[in-house]
Parts: structure tokens; C-alpha cells; sequence
């Protein structure tokens, strides 16, 4: 099947991230870390030609995909994909002029790891930016939904927790998230950190990057009409209806489901809460004023 039926047309350079192309350059080296399968990156590659691009991600059928649509591109590119660790990188010191990642730092078990290593590839002058930085618990909704956000809050706790037991396993980053992710089988819900978004500024600060340069946007607005009027879509409940086949089982809604089960077992979340806050969202859904977003951040700093 060709890789480019899996290639999102949204995610462009353009669409997604234009506000990295003021740091980019002809025949600059590249580095996308969590790229994916790729569709930005192809986008930059374009952009920094003849510099080399390099995409990098975890996950190989991203990789494959992306190896695939690259190659299968007339005038081809100078990018290359492999799959790889945030937390690792395997590349040389001073590789790079730019290292950039996407909605890829609230997802880390260890970001200030992941800071370093993105600093040690990068040239002395060289940019690590980090852009789509998600900040759920900064959200603001109308009405309120205070049941809501005490579930929000249980998950944001359940996550420092992961985080914790990293810590105290002195366990290499990738061995610690293959075991986590063999109690709940699901990449994303595995570790989010909830509010990396106020961190960011600190952890570049913090390794030494200077020159700082944060940008606070939304593009995550929700209101009736507008196309993440779902429910289900930002909501990170469990399902109001069991029955409904819009949510995707497979992908977020089990694994969510069987974690607040797991914390309502384990007493960190009372089960009323849980049940209040489904019944919050659903006459969030139909009051005419439901109005919310959250904050993304952008981050850059030069070594």
C-alpha cells in the first residue's frame, strides 16, 4: 500500500510549524526529532535544500512510511529518516544547525534528557526549538467544569507517578516506557506530562541554551460549530456513551477507560467525581456558550 495513504496532508511545514522557518536556511543541516511519518520534515528538507534533513521517531512503521513517500518524491529530497530515542540521539556532537521537535516534549518520560542531547547535536550558534508544546492543565472553559478538571488533575498526578518510579529505576528511559507500556497498552496514554508547557522556559535555562525566545498561541479554541466540537476530542473521559462508534478504541479510548478504572480501584479517583464530570461534559456539549482552549508553547534557545 503506498506510505502516502497514511501521510496526513494537514501537517505541512506551512500549516503546522511556519514559525520555524525564520531560524531555517539554505544548506543548513536539519534535525526533526519525533518526526513521525514525516510530512513536515519533507517540508523543511524542501525548504533548507541542499542542506540535509534528517527525521527522527520511535516508532519504525512511522518511519517506514515516511522512508517510503520521501523516496517515491520526483525531484527527490536530501532528507533521511530513522528510527531512533529522543533521549538517545545517535549522532555525533555539533551535527547539526537547528534541532527542532513537534508536539513531541510533553509526551517525554525525561525532557531534560531529551533538551541535552537535542543541545549536545547541535552546532555552537544552532537553534534547539521546541514548537506545539501542549499545556492541557492551563485550559480555560466556559462553563465550568469543576469535576472535570479534578479528573484532569487525578490524571496529571497519575503521570508525575510514572515519572517518579523512572526516577527511582535508574532505568534507561526506552527500557522504563517498554515496561510501562505493557500495563497499558497505548503509546499515548502511557506518559503526558500536563503542564510542560510553564516548564519549558525553565528546562532550556536550565541546560545551559541562551537567548530564550517563548511564544504563548491556542489553536486548540473549541466552541459550537467549529470542527473540535466533538465529543470525545479533547475531553479525556470515559465514554459518555458506550455504545458510540465515533470513539477510537484502539487508540485512546480503551486504554483511557482501563486506567480510570485502575484509579478509581487504587482510590486516587473517586468514582462520583468521575461520573460527575461525564455529566458536567455532557451539558458542557449542549450549553450554546461552551467556549474553551488551551495554551501551546514555543520555545527556542541557541547554544
Amino acid at each position: 500500500m503506498p506510505a502516502k495513504k497514511y501521510i496526513q496532508k494537514f501537517r505541512t511545514l506551512d500549516n503546522s510549524i511556519p514559525e520555524i522557518k525564520r531560524y531555517l536556511g539554505r544548506g543548513m543541516d536539519v534535525l526533526d526529532v519525533g518526526c513521525g511519518r514525516g510530512e513536515i520534515t519533507c517540508g523543511v528538507a524542501e525548504y533548507v535544500d541542499p542542506g540535509k534533513t534528517t527525521g527522527l521517531d520511535p516508532d519504525p512503521d512511522c518511519i517506514a512510511d515516511a522512508i517510503e513517500a520521501a523516496t517515491s518524491e520526483e525531484d527527490g529530497m536530501n532528507v533521511d529518516f530513522l528510527v531512533g530515542d529522543s533521549h538517545e540521539l545517535p549522532f555525533e556532537d555539533n551535527s547539526f544547525e537547528i534541532v527542532y521537535s513537534y508536539t513531541v516534549l510533553h509526551f517525554l518520560i525525561d525532557p531534560i534528557l531529551a533538551l541535552k542531547e537535542q543541545k549536545r547535536v547541535v552546532k555552537p550558534g544552532g537553534w534547539v526549538i521546541a514548537i506545539g508544546v501542549r499545556d492541557p492543565l492551563s485550559i480555560v472553559r466556559f462553563s465550568h467544569c469543576p469535576n472535570w478538571e479534578k479528573a484532569w488533575i487525578a490524571l496529571s498526578n497519575y503521570y508525575e507517578e510514572v515519572r517518579n518510579r523512572y526516577r527511582s529505576s535508574k532505568a534507561k528511559p526506552s527500557r522504563f516506557m517498554e515496561e510501562e507500556r505493557k500495563k497499558i497498552d497505548s503509546f499515548m496514554m502511557t506518559y503526558t506530562s500536563w503542564n510542560t508547557g510553564r516548564k519549558c522556559a525553565g528546562w532550556f535555562k536550565q541546560i545551559g541554551l541562551r537567548n530564550l525566545e517563548i511564544c504563548v498561541t491556542s489553536d486548540n479554541v473549541i466552541f459550537h460549530d467549529s470542527f473540535r466540537f466533538k465529543p470525545g476530542s479533547w475531553d479525556l473521559l470515559p465514554r459518555v456513551n458506550p455504545e458510540d462508534k465515533d470513539y477510537d478504541e484502539s487508540a485512546i479510548q480503551k486504554p483511557l477507560d482501563d486506567l480510570y478504572a485502575k484509579m478509581v480501584e487504587s482510590g486516587e479517583l473517586e468514582q462520583k467525581v468521575l461520573d460527575d464530570a461525564v455529566k458536567e461534559v455532557v451539558a458542557w456539549y449542549k450549553n450554546p456558550e461552551a467556549f474553551s482552549f488551551f495554551p501551546i508553547f514555543f520555545a527556542a534557545g541557541q547554544k
